[in-house]
């Protein structure tokens, strides 16, 4: 039963996970955008995002489930620039801590407490399968399809709106496919505001907004490492799929 589960789980946090630090990385602009507008917004929040730097946040995450049901997580999250990122999240309806997720550039881990185990990501691995199995690299996007679509207001928030397709090893390895997801970035710090995935035909299934951000000089990179509890299971994901190696 745990080998299913983390079957499960390396897939799928393969994918969340892949997306949150994409988000991100529209911040300081690490895709090449098609159009010439899109491109010059990215290169404006690469510099607020820098300025940012740090910063912490509440998450409030809803998801559709293939059924019909819709579930409800709350978390924090915390980043550092460039690429380092924190996330604790908890059921809504009686607050059972769901997991822990964290990435400092080279590794990412899932922390699960239903079966006391972690998995762990090893960037360095994952892109160089991806590459032998014919992928340009692991990435959970097409970079090349990020485009500017306008501005709204989230609450008294302005904000800029990117959209995004799935990138063909995304769509390959998941059975469930996605369809475009869309990013909204604040126009005056370039700190994420929300994110909204939807499948083929356009409906929502799932969406992450970001509240109560503040500004924190003191994270520093201690922030974002991981030590097991005593006896977990570590399962380190070496490719694009959900091969993992088990350690004690």
């Amino acid at each position: 039963m745990k080998a299913l589960v983390f079957r499960v789980l390396a897939l799928g946090f393969f994918v969340y996970w892949g997306m949150n630090t994409i988000a991100m990385d529209l911040t300081i602009n690490h895709v090449f955008a098609q159009d010439k507008v899109t491109q010059e917004l990215l290169e404006v929040l690469t510099q607020l995002g820098k300025t940012s730097g740090s910063y912490r946040a509440d998450i409030t995450s809803i998801v559709q489930g293939r059924k019909g049901a819709t579930y409800y997580t709350k978390g924090k999250f915390k980043f550092k620039w460039p690429r380092m990122l924190w996330q604790k999240n908890w059921r809504v309806k009686d607050n059972t801590l769901l997991g822990i997720s964290i990435s400092n550039g080279k590794f990412k881990w899932l922390y699960v407490p239903r079966v006391n185990a972690v998995l762990k990501y090893n960037k360095k691995a994952i892109d160089e399968d991806s590459q032998e199995k014919g992928w340009f690299s692991a990435d959970v996007i097409d970079k090349a399809s990020v485009q500017f679509v306008g501005k709204e207001n989230i609450g008294r928030e302005e904000v800029y709106v990117f959209e995004v397709e799935p990138s063909a090893l995304l769509k390959h390895e998941n059975p469930d496919p996605p369809g475009k997801s869309r990013f909204y970035i604040g126009v005056k710090d370039g700190i994420m505001r929300k994110m909204i995935s939807y499948n083929p035909q356009g409906l929502e299934t799932g969406s992450q907004i970001y509240t109560n951000i503040q500004l924190d000089d003191s994270i520093t990179a201690k922030d974002f490492e991981f030590i097991p509890p005593d006896g977990t299971q570590i399962h380190e994901v070496m490719g694009v799929g959900s091969r993992t190696n088990q350690n004690p």
